[in-house]
């Protein structure tokens, strides 16, 4: 009679790591840094509703190109749920860093494909896709409000002798659902803007 060794918690996290650890060892990347893993469940997600994408390499700059996508940009955001199961309206957000930067200001207005894509662990949820042409400018008229209402708070801050909380803009909920010709996804199925905020409980 053989009898089965239960695994414990820790020997199932091992088990559950090394997996990864294969995994980045084949791809010659750390999947575990900068959420590299959440970019290549994007990618995928992008090739299946149809776009010629291929990654860029490297930990800065863009994240991926193809036709008709010169410089594009993956931003992921957990997902927290309200009690009754919907996706929270005002938790997470997605955010653009190092605004102070004059380059990385430069590199924002020159995404011309941006992704905003929900994580429930490792489930791309809901996404939402700035590549149509008045959805990027609609995209970076927002983002340069963002720059100057950082701007603003900096200087603000500055005067009274404190220090700004995050070098950041962030897009939320509330912002996406504002980009005209925004394209909204549940999975790798398109849905409506209608049915893109009942998923926020937004009805």
């Amino acid at each position: 009679m053989v009898i089965k060794h239960k695994k414990t918690i820790v020997e199932k996290l091992q088990h559950s790591l090394q997996g990864v650890f294969d995994i980045s060892k084949e791809l010659n990347t750390n999947i575990f840094h900068n959420y590299k893993w959440r970019e290549m469940i994007q990618i995928d997600f992008m090739k299946k509703i149809g776009l010629d994408i291929e990654e860029v390499s490297g930990i800065t700059g863009d994240d991926f190109k193809g036709k008709g996508v010169k410089k594009g940009e993956f931003k992921s955001i957990t997902v927290y749920r309200d009690k009754v199961g919907t996706i929270s309206k005002t938790r997470g957000a997605a955010e653009f860093d190092k605004i102070n930067d004059k380059i990385k200001r430069e590199d924002f207005k020159k995404y011309d494909c941006v992704c905003f894509t929900w994580f429930d662990e490792t489930n791309p949820v809901v996404s939402v896709l700035i590549k149509k042409k008045k959805a990027v400018e609609h995209f970076q008229k927002m983002g340069d409000e963002k720059i100057s209402d950082f701007f603003m708070l900096m200087e603000k801050n500055k005067k009274q002798g404190k220090r700004i909380s995050r070098d950041s803009i962030r897009f939320t909920y509330k912002d996406v659902i504002k980009i005209t010709d925004a394209q909204y996804f549940s999975g790798h199925k398109e849905i409506t803007l209608k049915e893109f905020k009942k998923l926020f409980g937004d009805v």
